[in-house]
């Protein structure tokens, strides 16, 4: 009897129980809870659906409108707008379960672009454009309901097909200046693609692309005809890094933005104790040795001019920071006085170090303790902390500081404490 038990705990078991979860069999339960589950992006009038459920192994969606898909992550175009009840259910073996969520699809009138869309002219998708111009088309005349990131597949060269580019600048420019939002064009896995915006380049278009990276976050790069502008590369050369203190500062080619232009630059603005720097030139600002031997952040600002075929299509102050040897950290406010008796949100701000981004942290301590708390990092100049009086206590005084890494010393510069206006208990009346 034992020999059969053993015969069959061994052998039969196995194939009883684990071939009840065969994952080649839909019919066949799975292991995890059915759950069903569903998210969803709406622009304009079709539906991106984003299947989150578990356990399931096939699928049934009711779009609401007599359609039905059974793609794990479908998309959908509705005729008309209104209401729809979505129904998505999910089965395992014998066991079903079903999700529903009603969606909104707004008349023509009503639309607006935000969120993330691709440009690809190979790929099908609601939020995908095949087109240059259907790319712009939107971005021009529907209004701005959030920012907008588009991904450029890599290695394309497309051209505008039907719309005029000096048009589409001319509402395009005003319509980012005014709003809240923004818009970025990225490269795909950071390989270059090239959109043809203008058949040529002259003085008017290029001032309008100009305009256009004022307002738009640009990572691909622009063709006008056969001259290219790598727009990716702009804060690379026109906001270069600073000069640390001892150390050679990079050269600024600024052909890795565009070799259409020949470019001039002349010193602008300098300060008594800087030396080492050049002043004047043409084609690239070479790598300098300027020593700053002040105490404080110097700049050393140049004017460059761009020229094609002789004439000068724009020009761009490009300051260099040199930094001091030591480095310091000056705070603001709060000041060391005064009191803080209300349940007020406290702003802490202090002066940035010029150049490039840093990224701050905030410590706290309460006065005598022997370490401080972390509290907050920053990428600002300053620091929001809200309900003063709910994070620190009644009749308490305290310490703040404000440290970051610096890339120069590759270390930590930091400021001095200073302590915080004390918190005094409210008299209620």
């Amino acid at each position: 009897m034992r020999y059969y038990i053993f015969l069959f705990i061994t052998f039969l078991f196995p194939i009883c129980v684990w071939g009840q979860f065969n994952p080649h069999n839909p019919d066949e339960p799975s292991m995890d809870r059915l759950t069903p589950n569903y998210d969803y992006a709406v622009y304009k009038n079709g539906v991106t659906f984003t299947n989150k459920s578990k356990g399931a192994s096939r699928y049934l969606w009711n779009f609401g409108d007599g359609n039905t898909s059974t793609l794990k992550h479908p998309e959908h175009i509705y005729s008309q707008p209104g209401s729809y009840k979505v129904e998505l259910t999910v089965k395992n073996g014998k066991e079903e379960r079903t999700v529903i969520n009603y969606i909104m699809i707004a008349p023509e009138s009503e639309y607006s672009i935000s969120g993330s869309f691709t440009l690809n002219p190979s790929q099908k998708g609601i939020r995908n454009f095949q087109l240059l111009d259907d790319m712009f088309r939107d971005l021009m005349e529907l209004p701005l309901s959030g920012d907008v990131t588009i991904t450029v597949a890599q290695d394309l060269d497309l051209s505008l097909s039907n719309l005029n580019m000096t048009e589409v600048a001319n509402k395009l420019i005003p319509k980012l200046k005014d709003s809240p939002y923004k818009v970025k064009l990225e490269q795909e896995n950071g390989n270059s693609s090239f959109l043809s915006l203008w058949n040529e380049l002259n003085k008017e278009n290029y001032g309008l692309l100009e305009q256009l990276v004022q307002y738009m976050d640009w990572g691909v790069s622009v063709r006008f005809g056969n001259e290219s502008f790598h727009i990716g590369n702009w804060d690379w050369v026109f906001k270069p890094g600073p000069i640390c203190y001892g150390k050679q500062s990079d050269e600024i080619r600024f052909d890795m933005y565009s070799e259409a232009f020949t470019y001039e630059w002349k010193l602008v603005e300098t300060q008594e104790g800087l030396t080492g720097y050049k002043e004047s030139g043409s084609g690239k600002i070479p790598a300098m040795e300027v020593i700053n031997t002040t105490n404080k952040y110097q700049p050393l600002a140049y004017e460059v001019s761009c020229l094609y075929q002789g004439e000068i299509y724009a020009t761009h102050l490009v300051t260099l920071w040199v930094y001091p040897q030591t480095m310091y950290l000056n705070l603001l406010e709060p000041s060391d006085n005064g009191l803080i008796a209300t349940p007020d949100d406290v702003n802490f701000s202090w002066e940035p170090i010029p150049g490039k981004n840093y990224h701050y942290e905030v410590y706290i301590r309460k006065q005598g303790a022997s370490e401080f708390d972390y509290i907050k990092g920053v990428s600002d100049s300053r620091c929001h902390i809200e309900n003063y009086n709910g994070f620190f206590q009644f009749e308490q005084t305290y310490e703040w500081y404000v440290r970051t890494y610096h890339r120069c010393s590759g270390e930590y510069v930091q400021s001095d404490p200073r302590p915080l206006p004390s918190v005094k208990q409210p008299i209620w009346k």
